[in-house]
């Protein structure tokens, strides 16, 4: 009997989810998930703005919480899908990729990772 409820997307943080997506899918899920994350961070740029409190405070808003914790997880999954690609192509892509970026809770900002390439 085949299901008539609709199948879920891969959770492409599994890992083998990446198998599925040939170099060039992957470079492009790659940048479509960085534009994301600019968006994200802007957001949550705005939003801490909004609550006009100093930086590095803890933030008690929920709006807040929910846009800082879905862009950490964005950074996972592009950091997960950049591992991906390097280990496809021998390292090869380190070099065209983005820096990898980290969350500084001081600044509500995001800024590259001090060395990275």
């Amino acid at each position: 009997m085949v299901s008539t409820a609709p199948s879920s997307p891969p959770r492409l943080t599994d890992g083998h989810a990446f198998a599925a997506l040939g170099p060039v899918a992957l470079e492009d899920l790659i940048e479509r998930l960085h534009r994301s994350a600019d968006d994200l961070r802007e957001r949550v740029t705005a939003r801490a703005e909004r609550l006009d409190t100093p930086p590095g405070a803890p933030q008690s808003d929920p709006v807040y919480q929910q846009l800082f914790f879905a862009l950490a997880r964005l950074m996972q999954e592009i950091d997960h899908a950049q591992h991906e690609l390097a280990r496809r192509s021998g390292g090869r892509a380190a070099a065209r990729r983005r820096p990898a970026l980290r969350i500084r809770r001081d600044t509500h900002a995001m800024h590259p990772r001090e060395g990275a390439t």
